[in-house]
């Protein structure tokens, strides 16, 4: 294959009025200008061209399908949002339970500074890489525990003050490198099989990161993908549903996960002008399977 031939310029900036003519050239419907200047003036149109993508008449084009119209994307856009928002309260409770759960097994079988001694876990380099993350975040964190520590314990942080430092991501790199023993530990409190936790671990910190980052959801692959448990073999292997699926074994608050796919549903609902379920690798029993765990 030969190499692309880079562009020898990068493009002017368009004002808002050309970035409406540029869309319209490429057979966008747009019947209120001045509501659609309104809304590119609070979001950057870079950001808002992702969403676009859904609507090509094919991939090698910029040209829209017939009929597609400014509110149509827009919509798209307000539904990623606002289920980045609803997701997050599911994403936060299920990272402070790996939290807890983490620091109350490693605290409890080696002791408040066990977690300190590579011994204690399978590979000493990502061991020493976990005590290198966990130094940064003291020296650059503000919270008071941390003088407190400092000053009435020498820098000594016992497992369950580490882990509030460190990033959900640490601490599921954490989680990854403890002893298969110890990981099963933590495994029978969610009722899983280790091998799939880890993987339904890893896949909340890619969506946390992907919410907190403000980054698109919808009809955009998974990069991390969780293993499929043997009741979802026809869920697609890197869409959303199967993420949330994941999500629900781990979340520990049935009325908060009931809460969320009801707001779900209804965000489903308000924006169904603008969605195509599929690209979000939603199978037809996608409510039912949210609600239950399994297939009908």
């Amino acid at each position: 294959m030969a190499p692309r031939k880079l562009k020898p310029y990068v493009k002017p900036p368009l004002t808002y009025t050309e970035q409406l003519d540029l869309l319209r050239g490429r057979g966008l419907i747009i019947s209120n200008e001045d509501s659609a200047i309104e809304f590119l003036k609070s979001v950057n149109y870079y950001r808002f061209s992702g969403y676009r993508l859904t609507f090509r008449v094919d991939t090698t084009s910029e040209r829209f399908q017939s009929g597609v119209t400014f509110e149509q994307i827009r919509g798209l856009y307000e539904f990623d949002q606002k289920l980045r928002h609803i997701l997050m309260s599911i994403l936060e409770t299920v990272e402070i339970s790996v939290r807890t759960r983490v620091a109350y097994e490693l605290g409890h079988r080696y002791g408040p500074l066990g977690y300190k001694l590579s011994k204690n876990f399978t590979n000493a380099a990502y061991h020493a890489k976990f005590m290198c993350d966990l130094h940064k975040a003291i020296q650059r964190g503000d919270e008071i525990f941390i003088t407190h520590h400092e000053s009435r314990y020498a820098g000594r942080y016992p497992i369950w003050v580490a882990v509030e430092l460190l990033s959900f991501g640490s601490v599921s790199q954490l989680f990854q490198n403890m002893t298969p023993n110890d990981q099963k530990l933590i495994a029978h409190y969610y009722g899983v099989p280790p091998e799939y936790l880890r993987t339904w671990i890893h896949t909340a910190v890619y969506l946390r990161n992907v919410c907190a980052h403000h980054k698109r959801l919808y009809n955009k692959p998974l990069k991390v993908a969780p293993k499929r448990g043997r009741r979802w073999r026809e869920v697609p292997h890197n869409g959303l549903l199967i993420a949330f699926l994941a999500l629900r074994e781990i979340c520990p608050n049935s009325a908060l996960w009931t809460e969320f796919v009801t707001q779900l549903k209804a965000l489903i609902v308000q924006y169904t002008a603008s969605l195509d379920l599929a690209k979000m690798g939603f199978t037809s029993d996608w409510l039912y399977l949210l609600q239950t765990g399994r297939r009908g």
